[in-house]
């Protein structure tokens, strides 16, 4: 597992990082995922075919 820190709208957090690859049939996907402990999913990138995607986090509050 390898960890990283990543910076998105809602800040600059330590993540952990995880790959993901798959094909069904002819489709290839590709998809990174950067979760932060305690928060989880603040960053994904993929590749799905010809479509790429990008996800952030943008903004977090946390509760009470």
């Amino acid at each position: 597992m390898k960890t990283e820190d990543v910076e998105v709208p809602a800040g600059k957090f330590k993540t952990i990082r995880l790959e993901m690859k798959s094909q069904v049939g002819r489709v290839k996907t590709e998809a990174t995922y950067w979760y932060a402990p305690n928060l989880g999913l603040v960053k994904m990138t993929g590749m799905s075919g010809n479509l790429e995607s990008v996800m952030v986090l943008k903004s977090f509050t946390p509760g009470k």
